[in-house]
């Protein structure tokens, strides 16, 4: 599995459960009401925890993508 993944939230599907920030707390975080931050589209060595916080978001609202574009 790659190193460096290309990360995408969908802000507007977020219902701020916090599990991305559990999973991965160098990639996501939250703004001062909650809702979802991006720190890092593109981290490196964070695969593993981005793919779980993307797995467990209850909306679907976090992507992954591989190098070549794919999504994870």
């Amino acid at each position: 599995m790659s190193d460096v993944v290309h990360v995408e939230v969908r802000s507007e599907t977020c219902m701020a459960s916090g599990y991305c920030i559990r999973h991965a707390p160098k990639v996501f975080s939250a703004d001062e009401s909650g809702w979802v931050t991006l720190l890092d589209a593109e981290p490196r060595g964070q695969t593993v925890q981005v793919l779980k916080a993307a797995g467990m978001c209850p909306v679907a609202a976090i992507d992954v993508f591989d190098a070549d574009g794919n999504q994870l």
